[in-house]
């Protein structure tokens, strides 16, 4: 298995946990789960008038696969073209 690459901590040292004695920093979740949650919101959207087509694993992976393509964006370090239409009224 690969490891993938996670983008850290997505809030790092967010606090502290005290085990036997010792203080470790907490890193909580990776940029890469924070990510594929994000993705979750959005996708779930769409199976929200339709609840029985729901397969929950291919949701899962759908939202990593997200997450993995936005961290491949951002280790780009470039800043994408974005073109803004115009709403029609």
């Amino acid at each position: 298995m690969s490891k993938k690459k996670t983008g850290g901590s997505a809030f790092p040292v967010a606090g502290y946990q005290e085990t036997g004695g010792y203080v470790l920093p907490t890193e909580g979740m990776s940029l890469r789960d924070y990510f594929a949650g994000q993705a979750l919101v959005g996708l779930t959207v769409d199976y929200i008038n339709h609840p029985k087509d729901i397969n929950h694993e291919i949701v899962a992976k759908q939202t990593y696969k997200f997450a993995d393509a936005m961290l491949a964006e951002r280790e780009k370090g470039e800043r994408a073209d974005v073109r803004v239409i115009p709403a029609e009224i």
